[in-house]
């Protein structure tokens, strides 16, 4: 059944403040402003008349001739917001071509400010710190993993049983083409990470007569199976973690973990199963640490980072001030990319850091501690996702 073209009502974007570690613009695009709107999308594509709303944002290019169009982003997850990601396409784009597209942002539908947006529990209760390790050793860890799965899955049926068999990749495309149509646009561009390529494939075999270009980053093979796809992205993780340890041993002389792999395994071992019984800050435990390290999985920009507070929480016991392991400043960036010139760069990540970031060492002042760490964990957002921000694939 054919849809009749919206007309899109842009305005600005009230109360939405910048996401944590959010990219500015360019100069040279500041007099272009972050703009707002919402599309409504049918629930059912078969049975159109129940419709969702899809949440868009827009930073128009100011170009005036050779214009190429709108640029849709999705920086994948699945359920991560595209609207965080324009400032920072808009921010590394080549110079000269940012001002040749409208860099389109939206949040799938259920995600973000879309409506309505799935929320199957708590997240302040659900996700508390610290959580259980993530890691199970004896049986009754395993139980207690299930048992959270399983109260998720639960809610998540209760709470949206009648929007779940909607949320596919292929209604997310069909919700794409709708942002083309409203926009007056006879085809799109698109760029996407991680699972935001697999959404740029589907809408690219649903509708390839209206695609201008189209940039997949870090591919997701379309023939996997997402479980089986997830269990080898961990053992892809898992090899990415033993190259850092490896890289650590080889840097000895800076960090004093160990020489050798093991000697530096075994430093993580032992961090992590005190973290286990004494969570940094009491919050900070094992599948906090494991959060905080996956960015190096990522790439390996922020090694030295990560190593460096490593290294003085196991030789020192020590709590990092605010910002004493971050990248302080571009030479110091261009240093650390120098210094990892020749590893394998890995996969742009999206932010799934939260706040709750840094392995502190436990403090004696309990106020200290309390206070410390979403300050840093938040520093460190923000200065990885400027380290490692999208550059225009």
């Amino acid at each position: 059944m054919a849809q009749e073209r919206q007309e899109l009502v842009w305005g600005p974007c009230e109360g939405a403040p910048p996401a944590a570690g959010a990219v500015s613009a360019p100069a040279g695009r500041v007099d272009n402003p972050m703009e707002c709107a919402t599309l409504r999308v049918p629930l059912d594509y078969a049975n159109p008349q129940q419709t969702i709303g899809i949440a868009l944002n827009r930073i128009r290019g100011k170009a005036t001739n050779d214009r190429l169009g709108a640029l849709l982003v999705n920086p994948g997850g699945p359920g991560a917001s595209g609207r965080d990601l324009v400032k920072g396409v808009v921010a590394g784009l080549p110079e000269g071509l940012a001002d040749r597209f409208d860099v389109i942002g939206f949040d799938p539908r259920g995600v973000g400010a879309s409506e309505p947006a799935l929320r199957c529990v708590d997240p302040k209760e659900y996700y508390e710190a610290p959580r259980p390790d993530q890691v199970p050793v004896t049986r009754r860890d395993e139980s207690v993993l299930i048992a959270r799965a399983r109260r998720y899955a639960q809610a998540c049926g209760e709470r949206w049983g009648w929007m779940l068999p909607h949320m596919t990749t292929e209604n997310s495309a069909r919700d794409m083409d709708m942002i083309r149509e409203a926009l007056g646009e006879s085809k799109i561009s698109f760029l996407g990470y991680s699972y935001g390529t697999y959404l740029g494939a589907v809408y690219a075999t649903l509708f390839p007569d209206r695609l201008k270009r189209l940039v997949l980053d870090s591919v997701v093979d379309p023939r996997g199976i997402w479980y089986r796809s997830n269990l080898d992205q961990s053992i892809a993780f898992q090899d990415r973690h033993r190259d850092f340890l490896k890289w650590i041993a080889r840097h000895n002389p800076v960090y004093r973990l160990g020489a050798t792999e093991r000697a530096v395994s075994f430093a993580w071992d032992a961090m992590r199963d005190r973290l286990g019984d004494r969570p940094a800050g009491g919050v900070v435990g094992p599948s906090e640490l494991d959060d905080v390290y996956t960015l190096g999985g990522y790439s390996d920009v922020i090694w030295p980072q990560l190593a460096k507070a490593f290294s003085a929480y196991v030789k020192k016991g020590e709590t990092a001030p605010p910002g004493q392991h971050l990248p302080q400043a571009r030479g110091e960036r261009r240093q650390g990319r120098e210094q990892l010139r020749g590893l394998p760069r890995g996969a742009v990540p999206r932010r799934r850091l939260a706040a709750r970031l840094v392995p502190l060492a436990d403090r004696h002042d309990q106020g200290e501690r309390q206070g410390a760490l979403p300050h840093l964990a938040q520093r460190l957002v923000q200065r990885a996702v400027r380290v490692l921000a999208p550059a225009g694939g």
